[in-house]
């Protein structure tokens, strides 16, 4: 609009502080809360309509990433359903963390001696994950549907990709206490299916992993020299540099790993790796990703889809695939 000047990053840091107190202090009573939902500004750009440039799109969701990286429970965030009303068997699941957080989700018991945990993206909880992983509960697969540290009603005020492996670790062994002989594996979606990456790569008793939409783990994931498309990852290297080290800041977390190295260390374990076709990084990340895990990791490029939106667009074939994917990585005991 030529009637409004656009904001500085200034400016606009001022803006997503500004609204990141209201989220974490007001109730959804409070005037100032109504006020800010009033005008739009709990999901706008910034105050008043304007056209931002990549630059500042970017700066933006930064910064709401941010946010929500360092206090984790987002309004709305809370589960308030309960585990019956998600099926018959479903049970309450609270799994302690080595460094004393509880984690808590919703557990079914396998009918095939498997079990996959199911991890939501940044700022989700349990229930992103529900519609996609019915076709696996409707053939006996054991779920838990897990709320990691600092989201849905886990403990914690703090989350990292890497740093969550410990509610993964506190779920594996509850898991194996209840059925010690079940077989393991992870679902992630977006920062969730970085998490699934990281614990993967550290424990054994995962077998298989599918995961979607998974972006950057650090800057070092952009390079490859051998292939293509490497122009899109150099315009963003700056900004995903800037993001990494303010998620350090703000989680207090140092250990986060690229990708690429931790797909290497899961090999030769079955991996497969869903891509949008509409976003402009995830197909060559995806790529990369396959090609560094070798012959048992698969690619599904899904096109005119958006960030974690195959199941949406597709959701027979997304289970479809789901399900012929983790049938052959966690075949049935007899």
């Amino acid at each position: 609009n030529p009637a409004f000047s656009v904001p500085s990053m200034f400016k606009l840091l001022g803006f997503h502080m500004g609204r990141m107190a209201v989220r974490l202090e007001c109730s959804e009573t409070d005037r100032d809360y109504t006020y800010y939902r009033e005008r739009g500004w709990l999901e706008s750009d910034y105050f008043y309509p304007v056209k931002l440039g990549l630059m500042k799109k970017v700066w933006g969701r930064l910064l709401d990433a941010l946010a929500t990286s360092r206090y984790g429970k987002s309004r709305g965030n809370p589960v308030e359903s309960v585990a019956e009303a998600y099926h018959p068997l479903a049970v309450d699941l609270e799994a302690g963390t080595e460094d004393g957080l509880p984690v808590r989700g919703w557990y079914v018991p396998s009918q095939n001696g498997a079990v996959v945990i199911a991890l939501h993206g940044l700022g989700a909880n349990r229930l992103q994950v529900v519609a996609p992983v019915q076709p696996l509960l409707e053939q006996g697969y054991g779920l838990v549907l897990l709320d990691m540290r600092a989201h849905g009603n886990s403990g914690g005020d703090a989350y990292a990709p890497c740093l969550a492996v410990g509610d993964i670790r506190a779920v594996v062994g509850y898991l194996l206490e209840a059925e010690p002989d079940v077989r393991i594996g992870l679902l992630g979606y977006s920062s969730g299916g970085h998490t699934a990456l990281c614990a993967a790569a550290q424990m054994a008793e995962v077998a298989a992993i599918f995961v979607d939409g998974v972006g950057f783990g650090q800057t070092s994931d952009a390079f490859d020299p051998v292939l293509p498309a490497i122009k899109p990852f150099l315009f963003t290297t700056p900004m995903n540099w800037m993001f990494f080290r303010f998620s350090d800041l703000f989680s207090g977390y140092h250990d986060e790993r690229p990708v690429r190295e931790l797909v290497r260390e899961i090999a030769p374990r079955p991996l497969y790796f869903v891509a949008a076709g509409g976003d402009p990084y995830e197909p060559g990340l995806a790529a990369r990703y396959a090609a560094d895990a070798g012959p048992n990791a698969s690619t599904w490029i899904v096109a005119g889809v958006g960030h974690c939106g195959a199941h949406s667009a597709d959701p027979e074939e997304y289970g479809r695939r789901l399900l012929d994917f983790f049938d052959a990585a966690l075949p049935a005991t007899p």
